[in-house]
């Protein structure tokens, strides 16, 4: 069960499974935006997967861009933070999920 907390006035708008890698941390879970940030909730699948969990607040994104996968899959999603992190989403819909992501920056 993938479980996070929500502020008083946030709430879900888009959740899918995906796989996120960061640094030298990898995990598989669930994706959400929320109206407030991005956050990834892991579950440890193997001894290489590590449990992960990942929250950026949407005004903390500083570049949000699509990228392939072994250059051919249309299914990554590469976001930095304005620290310099960066964070590589793996996930079904890509361009809807950045569309959709940019369409609630845009609001805040």
């Amino acid at each position: 069960m993938y479980a996070f907390p929500l502020a008083d006035d946030e709430y879900i708008i888009k959740k899918d499974m995906a796989t996120v890698l960061t640094g030298d941390k990898a995990g598989m879970g669930a994706l959400y935006l929320t109206t407030e940030r991005v956050v990834f909730v892991g579950y440890e699948r193997t001894s290489i997967i590590t449990t992960l969990a990942i929250e950026v607040p949407l005004e903390h994104i500083d570049e949000l861009r699509a990228e392939k996968t072994f250059r051919l899959l249309p299914n990554a999603i590469v976001l930095t933070t304005i620290r310099g992190d960066l964070i590589r989403i793996l996930v079904r819909d890509r361009d809807r999920w950045i569309e959709s992501i940019r369409t609630q920056m845009d609001k805040i």
